[in-house]
C-alpha cells in the first residue's frame, strides 16, 4: 500500500552487456530509502523500462520479494503489449505485489481518452484487485490525460485508481474535490516550480546546484548548525561547502533583512543583504573563507532552450491579446500548467510560502543537505560513531 510521503522513480543499473544488473538495482532503489524517502518505484522512465525485458523485471520482482523494504517497493509495468502488461502483474500478484505504475501504450501515438479508458478496464477486469498509479508522461506515450479523463476512471474503479504520477505538470492539481481516494503522487506532484514562487526557486535552485546548505524564509535557521556542516564536510575531505540562501532567510529569533525601504512602491519593503551578513559570521566565527555571491544574471540569464522561446511566445502573445481587448492591470503568469493572468496588486500581498513537508524539502534532507534547523541525519550518526564516512567519499 502506498501511504503520503515522496517516492523515487529508481534507476535500472545494467552489465556490460546490457542485460539488468538486479542486485545493483536493488541495492540503488534500498539506498534512497535509507536515506530518507518513503519508497522507490522500479522500472519507471528512469527505470528504461521500455528496455527492460519481462524475464528481467520478473527476477527483480522474485528478488526484492524477500527483501526487509519489500513494503517500500513499487512496481511499474512498462510494457507496451497488454498481455505482457498483464502477465507481469500476475506475476507481481504471486509475490504479494497489488500495487502497479502504468502508462498507456507508449509506442503508437494518437491514443483517445476511449482508448486509454478501455486500456486500464480491461487490466482491472483481468487482475480485479490491482491498485493502479496512473502514470502521465504525454512526452512518451503520446496522451495526455486530462481532468475529465481521470475523473472517468476513478469514478468507475474507486477501488483500483489510487493516485497519479505527473511527469507532464499539466491538469491533475485541478482534479475535484469529491473524488475520493485520489492522491497526487510523482516527480511534479506539487507542480513546477513557478507554481511555487520565490522560496522554491531557492530550493530548486540549491538542489540543482548541489548546495549542501539551503536556507528559505520558512525555515528560521542556527549559525553553529551551519558551521557545523561545514566542519563536517571538511573532515571528510570536502573542499568546500555551498550555501544557497533565499534573500527573506532568517536566523532563529532574528528578522527578515532588509535592503531598502519604497514608501510609494506597492511592495515597499526589498529583501536583501542575509547572504552577506551570513558569510561574514562564517569568516568571523571560523577559518573558512567565504565568498557571498549574487545570482542574479548568473542565475536568470544561462542559455535558453526552446522552452524558453515557447514560453515567452506563449507569455507575449496572451499580453497582446489582453492589449487588444482593453485589460489593465493585469500581470501574464503561468498558473495550474497554462498561461494565465492575474491582478497586477497579486504578487504584491504578501509572500507565498512552501509547507515544510514538501518534497522538495524532504528530498533535500535525504541527501544530507541541511536548512540551519538541524544537522543532517548523517552527521549526527557519526557524532555517534554510526555510519562510516566512506559512504559518501
Amino acid at each position: 500500500m502506498i501511504n503520503r510521503g515522496v517516492y523515487s522513480a529508481t534507476c535500472s543499473i545494467l552489465h556490460d552487456d546490457h542485460s539488468l544488473n538486479v542486485d545493483a538495482t536493488i541495492a540503488h532503489a534500498a539506498s534512497t530509502i535509507n536515506n530518507g524517502l518513503h519508497g522507490a518505484i522500479f522500472f519507471g522512465s528512469t527505470g528504461q523500462s521500455q528496455l527492460i525485458s519481462v524475464s528481467e523485471k520478473k527476477d527483480l520482482i522474485a528478488k526484492i520479494a524477500s527483501h526487509k523494504l519489500r513494503k517500500q517497493f513499487f512496481l511499474g509495468t512498462g510494457c507496451n503489449s497488454l498481455k505482457e502488461t498483464i502477465d507481469l502483474i500476475k506475476y507481481g500478484f504471486e509475490y504479494g505485489f497489488k500495487d502497479f505504475l502504468i502508462m498507456p501504450p507508449a509506442y503508437y501515438k494518437g491514443n483517445t481518452e476511449e482508448g486509454v479508458f478501455n486500456f486500464y478496464s480491461f487490466i482491472i477486469s483481468k487482475v480485479p484487485k490491482i491498485k493502479i498509479i496512473l502514470y502521465n508522461f504525454e512526452q512518451l506515450s503520446g496522451y495526455k490525460f486530462s481532468v475529465e479523463a481521470v475523473t472517468k476512471l476513478v469514478k468507475a474503479f474507486p477501488n483500483n485508481i489510487i493516485g497519479g504520477k505527473d511527469s507532464n505538470s499539466n491538469l491533475f492539481e485541478n482534479i475535484d474535490d469529491d473524488i475520493t481516494n485520489f492522491f497526487i503522487e510523482g516527480n511534479n506532484f506539487l507542480g513546477r516550480p513557478g507554481l511555487l514562487f520565490m522560496t522554491t526557486f531557492s530550493i530548486c535552485g540549491g538542489i540543482a546546484g548541489g548546495a549542501d546548505v539551503i536556507l528559505i524564509p520558512e525555515i528560521p535557521f542556527r549559525l553553529d548548525h551551519i558551521l557545523e556542516q561545514i566542519d563536517w564536510r571538511t573532515s571528510i575531505g570536502r573542499r568546500s561547502t555551498v550555501i544557497c540562501v533565499a534573500e527573506g532567510a532568517c536566523m532563529e529569533g532574528g528578522e527578515q533583512v532588509v535592503h531598502t525601504l519604497d514608501p510609494t512602491s506597492p511592495d515597499p519593503v526589498k529583501l536583501g543583504g542575509i547572504g552577506e551578513q551570513i558569510a561574514q559570521e562564517i569568516d568571523r566565527q571560523s577559518d573558512v573563507e567565504a565568498r557571498a555571491v549574487t545570482l542574479g544574471h548568473v542565475q536568470r540569464g544561462g542559455s535558453p532552450v526552446a522552452d524558453d522561446r515557447v514560453l515567452g511566445t506563449l507569455f507575449g502573445a496572451h499580453a497582446t491579446r489582453l492589449l487588444l481587448d482593453g485589460a489593465a492591470n493585469r500581470m501574464v503568469a503561468w498558473r495550474h500548467g497554462a498561461v494565465g493572468d492575474v491582478d497586477i496588486t497579486v504578487p504584491g500581498q504578501g509572500q507565498r510560502t512552501v509547507p515544510l513537508d514538501d518534497p522538495h524539502v524532504l528530498a533535500a534532507r535525504s541527501c544530507y543537505t541541511t536548512f540551519g534547523d538541524e544537522v543532517p541525519r548523517k552527521l549526527r550518526e557519526e557524532a555517534r560513531g554510526r555510519g562510516p564516512r566512506g559512504l559518501l567519499r
